[in-house]
């Protein structure tokens, strides 16, 4: 331990009479790299999110097909989407908006595990139930509760 001892006394007789180093702050986090249609797909699918929610089926394909007219890349939106579709039994609907997933960035092969799912609802002719939606925002417990309503 005296070795750090003297390190550290001629580390600060070193540093005596300079000024403190500079600490390098964070850069605030910045939204305006996003484009306007990025911005309004992401409003887009929080509403197609809530509507699904809400068991408002009909509602949230159509917000999460708009979401996806501005961002074709929206993987939520596409899980929303083939989620409400599978509600309303339109199977085939359903495995087009997830295989349409696939074909964007995945780097979590959410798209894949969505499909085996929806084979096992299919199946059984039994819709998704309340898990199957990924919870997203931090203090969601089971994904399903909204503040707004929901299952």
């Amino acid at each position: 331990m005296a070795w750090l001892q003297v390190w550290l006394r001629r580390l600060l007789r070193r540093e005596e009479g300079k000024a403190p180093p500079q600490v390098l702050e964070e850069p605030p986090l910045r939204w305006d790299f996003l484009s306007p249609e990025a911005v309004a797909a992401g409003e887009l699918e929080r509403a197609a999110r809530s509507a699904y929610r809400k068991g408002r089926y009909e509602e949230c394909i159509e917000l999460a097909r708009r979401a996806l007219s501005y961002d074709a890349s929206n993987l939520f939106a596409y899980h929303y989407l083939g989620l409400a579709l599978a509600q309303l039994g339109r199977w085939e609907a359903a495995e087009e908006a997830f295989r349409r997933a696939q074909e964007h960035a995945d780097p979590m092969g959410l798209s894949e595990i969505w499909l085996q799912h929806l084979a096992q609802w299919k199946a059984t002719g039994q819709p998704p139930p309340a898990w199957a939606e990924v919870p997203i925002e931090e203090g969601e417990r089971d994904g399903w509760q909204d503040s707004g309503g929901g299952g």
